[in-house]
């Protein structure tokens, strides 16, 4: 009993430390792990633990999601132009018609993911994972990207590869 007290004085003092501070379960992906449509530009998601997010249609322009774990994560009709996803984890990820126009993609994970119709120019895709990688209509015109160190093979899919 005494234990059930003290977890139930921790949760409220942790849940009115984060009130006080103006973060909310409405305002952030951590309570319910999504956020679709949400207005994330610029956010700082460092790190952050995004498994299986649902982040469709959500605005991520310029968020620094460094190293975040978005394993499985949601991202369809997502704008991540200009996101910094260096070592980013995105295996499995859905980012059908995602906007990752001049994205940051070095080293990111992208092994099993789902890149079907969405525009990479000027993405950076140096040392990519790109196993598995459905790329399928996706368009690559002016990606900055140096395939000799992408790891995984581009081959059999409908890709542009531009100028």
């Amino acid at each position: 009993m005494r234990k059930q007290i003290k977890f139930l004085l921790l949760a409220l003092i942790l849940f009115l430390s984060f009130s006080s501070l103006g973060f909310s379960c409405s305002m952030a992906t951590l309570c319910t792990n999504g956020c679709p449509k949400c207005d994330l530009s610029n956010a700082k998601l460092r790190k952050a633990y995004l498994v299986k997010a649902d982040l469709r249609g959500a605005n991520l322009t310029g968020a620094n999601l460094t190293e975040a774990n978005l394993t499985s994560a949601f991202l369809t009709n997502a704008n991540l132009s200009n996101a910094n996803l260096t070592n980013a984890n995105l295996t499995g990820a859905e980012l059908d018609k995602a906007n990752l126009t001049g994205a940051n993609l070095t080293e990111a994970n992208l092994s099993g993911a789902n890149l079907k119709k969405i525009k990479l120019n000027g993405a950076n895709l140096s040392r990519a994972n790109l196993t598995d990688t459905n790329l399928t209509n996706t368009d690559l015109s002016k990606a900055n990207a140096n395939f000799k160190d992408a790891i995984g093979v581009i081959k059999d899919q409908p890709v542009t590869i531009g100028k």
